[in-house]
This record gives structure tokens, sequence and C-alpha cells, in this order.
């Protein structure tokens, strides 16, 4: 009877099938594993990829700059606007604007002119800015960085360019940021400035 059960074992080969079998499925289950690992680390790039995408995106649709008002400066009764003083903002939720980055652009029917900051403008295609309300204390000429609840003041001395603005004329300034949509404001001067040297435009 021994006999007779030893040689059932012997001849058993079902167990073969089971090991082969489970080399297959752990072979499966590397394989498996391998590839999440594969789409785990896909995905999570390309989640942060999108993310700085559509960050970036925003910031390019997004206007960082608001003009509150202009205001045009004459040195005499008897001559056109030959200063701008242009008050600026940040918009709503917008990032910090560098004014030494911003280009301005100043136009009327007959020129155009175009502006880059400095902290003393001494030449016709220059401006200089300071600022009105700043909270932190952040904005300095050698630093003119705009964070969010300053109001700063843009100076333009048009008379450097030789250029002064007359009555009834149609002027328009463009701010073109670093980052983000240019802004623009659009006025037309009074149709006589009488004995006032300071004109509100905007």
């Amino acid at each position: 009877m021994e006999s007779r059960r030893r040689q059932a074992i012997e001849k058993d080969e079902s167990a073969q099938v089971g090991i082969g079998t489970m080399i297959v499925f752990i072979a499966t289950v590397l394989v498996a594993a391998i590839a999440a690992g594969v789409l785990i680390s896909t995905s999570s790039d390309l989640q942060e990829r999108s993310s700085r995408t559509g960050q970036d995106a925003t910031e390019q649709v997004s206007s960082n700059l608001n003009v509150e008002s202009v205001v045009g400066k004459r040195d005499s009764a008897s001559g056109g606007l030959d200063d701008l003083e242009i008050y600026v903002t940040l918009a709503p939720g917008a990032a910090e604007v560098d004014l030494s980055q911003v280009k301005i652009q100043v136009s009327n029917s007959t020129s155009l002119n175009t502006y880059s900051y400095s902290s003393s403008a001494t030449s016709s295609t220059e401006n200089t800015a300071s600022a009105l309300r700043d909270a932190d204390s952040s904005f300095s000429a050698s630093n003119p960085v705009m964070t969010a609840g300053d109001l700063v003041r843009i100076d333009i001395a048009l008379d450097l360019s030789s250029t002064e603005f007359d009555p009834r004329e149609d002027v328009r300034i463009v701010l073109i940021p670093e980052v983000g949509n240019s802004v623009s404001a659009g006025f037309s001067t009074p149709n006589s400035y009488g004995t006032k040297t300071v004109i509100e435009l905007i």
C-alpha cells in the first residue's frame, strides 16, 4: 500500500504546472507595476507642465497694470502740454511689475514716441517714476518694482523730444509690460486750455 502511494506521488506532475502559472503571474505583476510606475511618473510630469503652462498663459493674457488717471502740464499759459503724468496701479491679483521693463508709447496724429524707464530721465526717450503710495516701502528709483496696493506716478517730459499737445488733439498712451497684455488709454485734449497749466485728461 505504501509503495503504491509513493509511486502515485512520484508520478504526480501537477505541481510543475502550478509553478509555471506562478512564474507567469509574478511576471505579469512585475510588468504591471513597471507600467503603473511609468504612467504615474508621466502623469505627474504632464500635470506639472500643464500647471506651468496654465500659469504662463494666464500671465500672458491678463493685464497687470491699470491706468487710473492722466494729467497734462504746461510750462506757461501760452503753450501746449509738454509734460504728462500717468498714475498707475496693479490690477487685482496681478503679479509684481518691474517698471524698468515697461515700454510706454505716446502718440498723436503726427508722432509716435517710445519711452523707457530711467532713474533720472535726461534723454527724449526716457521716463521717470515715483511712488505716491507704497505701504511696504519696496519701490525705489533704483528698484522700480510695483507690488499690490502701490500707486505710482510715471512722468514723461514731452518737451525733451520737442513734442507738445495742442487743444483738440487725439492722444493715445500704451503701456507694454514685460509679461501680460499691453494697457492703453486714449483721450482728447480740451478745446481750449485757457489759463490752466494743469489739465486733467483722464
